[in-house]
């Protein structure tokens, strides 16, 4: 006798994400027994019409489970589209950082060399994204997949992209860098052995690595960085970017390294350095440095020894000085002359500022005229002007530039201080920000800054 389906107490519960429903059985009334079809029917009545199981339904009369839920409906849920990817067939991530040693010094030589690639070869795939595949519930209902997200054509400069925009391809031969989201590849030159007389000074629109030494009386200039395996003598280094001196340099009085970023090298002897970024290094004997950043010696020598050591945003070491007291300087933040300059470029900024409102007011006039009838006599006369408006801006610009780099000085001056995690000896002369002070007794493991009208130093915790 069938079951009558429309007292049936049996309960339907469908999962929250639809592709599965869960059934589970009342007893039958007496004397009456359930058929794969009442299921079915108990089902369709709960809206259950899609990826019901046969097998399952009928294993549950046979077996009579009743009162335990049992799987009876499962459907395929959406499968999402996989977003873009890039595939970079060089390493990303070169280590420009050199390993710490034990001591605390720093082994500079553990800087990886740069990625370089040759023209025509391939540096990125990029694997689109897919669609995705539509599910279905056990209403019957349509999953629609969410596709997956296309990534932007990387940017950048020195290589070609595929029609397709899946084949990133160097354009020239040169080191590679991806940062901040850009893909850069500039000119390289690869030195393998020394600079000597015999190669000839360089001189390089891009990046410069010399795999030997560079001997005395070379120079080497380079738009970007110059990296230097080994050893350089009483020699001169100039960079738009980085240096990089894996072994040292001894300057022999010589010697000079400027570059607009950051200096870094094993050791610093008898050389002239500037740097528009920090400098780093585990020993600096003898130098003459001014820093626009930070100048760092660590390790467990970690000394600075005489000359004159410069750095607006601060200066720190293990040892400062030697026991024979040699004399040196040391100078942290900004002094006097600093506010001098800024108002110096000030006056020279103001008269041609207002000299290039005169020459907009000369060119306005003469447009005017030119609106009304020809004159050839006037349009020489505004292209003079224009070519005056021009100069001055040029003028006006490299002098604001050279007014906000003070201005930053200033800034950065502002908490400068002299650190000395070991020793500081007698007979340096220390300013900071203006501020002069003679160190006159030997401190261990201080900090001088600037209190007031005076330098005071305080202990390290």
């Amino acid at each position: 006798m069938s079951v009558n389906l429309e007292e049936n107490k049996s309960r339907v519960r469908v999962s929250e994400t639809r592709t599965e429903a869960y059934l589970s059985l009342c007893p039958p009334e007496e004397g009456t027994e359930y058929r794969v079809s009442d299921l079915e029917e108990i089902l369709e009545k709960n809206g259950v019409i899609a990826g019901v199981e046969r097998k399952k339904l009928q294993r549950m009369i046979d077996e009579k489970q009743y009162f335990e839920e049992e799987l009876v409906a499962e459907t395929k849920p959406a499968e999402d589209g996989i977003p873009g990817r890039f595939e970079f067939l060089f390493n990303t991530e070169a280590e420009r950082k050199p390993k710490i040693l034990p001591d605390g010094s720093v082994d500079y030589s553990s800087i990886s060399e740069v990625e370089i690639v040759t023209e025509g070869e391939e540096i990125v795939h990029y694997y689109p994204a897919t669609k995705g595949e539509d599910g279905m519930d056990v209403y019957g209902n349509v999953i629609t997949a969410k596709p997956g997200r296309e990534l932007p054509t990387i940017k950048g400069k020195g290589f070609l992209l595929s029609e397709d925009k899946r084949i990133y391809t160097a354009a020239i031969t040169g080191k590679i860098t991806y940062q901040g989201g850009r893909l850069i590849i500039t000119k390289l030159l690869e030195i393998d052995g020394d600079v000597t007389h015999a190669t000839g000074s360089i001189n390089f629109a891009g990046d410069v690595v010399i795999h030997g030494n560079v001997v005395t009386g070379m120079t080497v200039q380079a738009s970007g960085n110059i990296i230097v395996n080994g050893y350089v003598e009483a020699a001169a280094l100039h960079a738009g970017k980085d240096i990089i001196l894996k072994n040292g340099m001894q300057g022999g009085g010589k010697g000079e390294v400027h570059c607009k970023g950051n200096l870094s090298g094993k050791f610093f002897e008898q050389t002239e350095i500037q740097a528009g970024g920090n400098v780093n290094a585990n020993a600096i004997l003898n130098c003459v440095i001014m820093a626009e950043g930070r100048v760092s010696v660590s390790g467990k020598l970690g000394v600075i020894v005489g000359g004159r050591t410069h750095a607006i945003r601060g200066i720190s070491a293990t040892t400062i000085g030697n026991m024979s007291e040699v004399k040196m300087e040391l100078i942290v933040g900004v002094d006097s002359e600093v506010y001098t300059k800024i108002g110096a470029l000030q006056e020279r900024i103001k008269p041609l500022l207002e000299e290039n409102m005169r020459i907009e007011k000369g060119i306005k006039k003469i447009d005017s005229i030119l609106e009304k009838q020809e004159m050839p006599e006037l349009q020489g006369k505004k292209l003079q002007l224009l070519r005056a408006k021009i100069s001055r801006e040029s003028e006006i610009l490299t002098l604001k530039e050279e007014k906000e780099k003070y201005e930053t000085w200033l800034a950065d001056a502002q908490n400068a201080k002299l650190v000395v995690q070991k020793s500081i000896y007698r007979g340096s002369k220390l300013t900071i920000n203006g501020i002069h002070r003679m160190i006159e007794s030997e401190n261990y493991n201080v900090t001088y800054c600037r209190r007031g009208g005076g330098i005071e130093f305080y202990a390290n915790i």
